[in-house]
């Protein structure tokens, strides 16, 4: 993994779970002024 992060999901259900995914890929994994993914 070359970057994470973690979302607090409140909620056992399919749309909680996307929003948070949505979440971290948005704000953290792709966010601008991060170094592109090296896939390894």
């Amino acid at each position: 993994m070359v970057r994470g992060g973690q979302v607090d999901i409140r909620g056992n259900t399919d749309e909680s779970w996307l929003r948070g995914v949505r979440y971290l890929m948005k704000n953290r994994i792709l966010a601008p002024g991060q170094p592109p993914l090296d896939p390894g």
